[in-house]
């Protein structure tokens, strides 16, 4: 199956390398980029998309509406990139469903990987 990806990220740079790291990807048909929350809501507003990767740290009501299109409204799944990787913080949106989760210091190259394991486990089910 064939996905399309939303990066939200406000670092062009790190933007820039997780797009790169994707281009490759058989499994990637698009990749979409936002730089803010409203950005994102507009994207997936008028877009198809399978998988979300939250790069920024947004306010725990706008979590909440971002699980809530993406788990109603797009059926997709939501993974974070992170570099505030407390384990309370982690905790919190694991209670949420949120079931990935990558540093983005330690786990940056994992992210085709984690795609491809996303992007397998949609054809299964």
């Amino acid at each position: 199956m064939k996905v399309n990806v939303l990066i939200i990220e406000k670092n062009p740079i790190l933007t820039l390398r997780v797009g790169e790291l994707l281009k490759d990807l058989s499994e990637v048909e698009r990749v979409l980029v936002a730089d803010t929350f409203q950005k994102a809501l507009t994207i997936l507003d008028h877009n198809l998309v399978h998988i979300v990767s939250l790069g920024i740290q947004i306010s725990d009501k706008n979590i909440l509406e971002l699980l809530s299109v993406c788990n109603y409204d797009q059926h997709c799944e939501l993974f974070i990139l992170s570099d505030n990787y407390h384990d309370n913080y982690k905790a919190r949106y694991e209670l949420l469903g949120i079931k990935y989760w990558l540093d983005k210091a330690k786990d940056f190259d994992m992210i085709p990987q984690l795609i491809s394991q996303i992007s397998a486990s949609m054809i299964v089910n």
